[in-house]
Order: structure tokens, then sequence, then C-alpha cells
């Protein structure tokens, strides 16, 4: 199993952004849907602000290595 990366955080908080850099791939757009790339997971911020798609990151969450929280996560 690929060992994996999660991103979480707000809307605008530099995940998308923070991958593509790691990866040293083209410019970011806005993520629109969990997106596996690399061994690095991307959830739109909107999946923290709607509380019915919270289960798609607890999901999803659970086979990671590790989980990096935008700043200020954890006020949302």
């Amino acid at each position: 199993m690929q060992k994996r990366v999660m991103f979480i955080g707000a809307s605008g908080s530099g995940k998308t952004t923070l991958i593509k850099t790691l990866r040293g791939c083209e410019e970011a757009v806005k993520t629109q849907a969990l997106t596996f790339e690399d061994g690095f997971i991307d959830i739109p911020g909107e999946y923290m602000d709607i509380r019915r798609l919270n289960h798609a990151v607890i999901t999803t969450g659970n086979g990671c290595r590790c989980n990096i929280c935008s700043p200020g996560f954890y006020k949302l």
C-alpha cells in the first residue's frame, strides 16, 4: 500500500498550492472533489464547511500515514 498524506483545511488556505509545489507540477486550480495524486490527498475546504461531507474526510483519513491541517483548522 502506498503511503499517503492528507491535507485538510479551509478553502483558500493553500492546500492545493502546497501539493503542486511539493510535486513540482503545474499551477494549482481550485479543488472540486477529493483528489488522489502521487501519495497526496487534497480535500476541498467545503468538505469541512458542509457537515454532511465530513464523513468523506474521516473515511479517507483512516488509510493515511499523516494528516496535515492548515493553521486555524481546529477553529472550524
